[in-house]
C-alpha cells in the first residue's frame, strides 16, 4: 500500500533482479508491475469501501489503498474498470 513502491524496492526485498520479477508478474499475472500493483491498490480500495459502509470519503479510501493521490486513483479506475472487474 505504499504509494511510493517501485520494482526495485521489490528486487531488493526478493534478493532477484528487476528483469527476473518483472518477467515473473507478466508470465504469472499478465500484466506489467504496475498494472499489477494499482490492481491489489484498486481491490484494497473496495475491501475499505466495504468496510467503511460508505462513511469514509472516496479520497481518503484512495489514499488508504496506496494511491499517490486522489486523481491517480480516479485515473487508474477509469483505464482499468473493465480489467478489475474480474478480480
Amino acid at each position: 500500500l505504499d504509494p511510493g513502491l517501485r520494482i526495485t524496492d521489490l528486487v531488493e526485498a526478493f534478493h532477484t533482479n528487476r528483469s527476473y520479477l518483472s518477467s515473473f508478474i507478466n508470465r504469472v499475472y499478465g500484466v506489467n508491475f504496475s498494472c499489477y500493483i494499482n490492481r491489489l491498490r484498486m481491490q484494497e480500495f473496495e475491501s475499505l469501501r466495504r468496510r467503511s459502509g460508505g462513511t469514509i470519503p472516496e479520497e481518503e479510501l484512495a489514499s488508504q489503498a496506496g494511491f499517490e493521490n486522489y486523481q491517480r486513483y480516479l485515473r487508474v479506475k477509469k483505464i482499468s474498470s473493465n480489467s478489475f472487474s474480474s478480480y
